[in-house]
């Protein structure tokens, strides 16, 4: 991982070359050299909001917080997350975003997503699905909004994939258009 922003956490934590050196088997679950087991990585890290609102998503939408949930099942699903994985996605997300009444998404995908950061995987994976999703409380909409729903190919998720979700809130209160 060569992320945009500066680390804050990782888990497990990264050694100091930044780099997770795991054993998978057919099932997903990975193998640390240390014989230690994990059912995924974690990392997050500070972003800088004005280079995220500044670069190509894969679709901006405006979604009321009550049709949050429903959205987020579908899109999630479109975007070949499994069940496990969606229900981690909005059970993370969700609960920081049941305050606001009005939520503008937008979803970087697969290469759009090197806006936050790099991926180094060795063996190279047959299937990568990235998701990173930015959320924005809107209490003003500006005329110039261009909605766009999420139009994605479907993840083969056969052979060796790697799946990989994440978000950010941006708090800007007005809407502008990302392209």
């Amino acid at each position: 991982m060569i992320p945009q922003g500066v680390l804050t956490f990782t888990y497990p934590q990264l050694p100091t070359d930044n780099t997770w050196k795991m054993k998978t088997d057919e099932n997903g679950n990975l193998t640390a050299s240390n014989g230690a087991n994990y059912p995924y990585l974690f990392w997050e890290s500070n972003q800088n909001a004005s280079v995220l609102r500044g670069k190509k998503s894969n679709s901006n939408e405006i979604v009321a917080q009550r049709d949050l949930i429903p959205f987020l099942e579908k899109n999630l699903s479109n975007l070949g997350l499994n069940s496990k994985e969606r229900t981690d996605f909005i059970t993370y997300w969700a609960p920081k975003l049941q305050k606001f009444k009005m939520i503008q998404v937008e979803f970087f995908v697969d290469e759009n997503c090197e806006v936050i950061g790099k991926l180094e995987i060795n063996p190279k994976p047959d299937h990568l699905r990235r998701v990173y999703a930015i959320f924005n409380e809107l209490t003003v909409i500006s005329n110039q909004f261009v909605n766009k729903p999420l139009d994605v190919k479907p993840l083969r998720r056969n052979e060796f994939t790697i799946i990989e979700w994440g978000g950010s809130i941006i708090n800007e209160k007005i809407i502008r258009n990302a392209d």
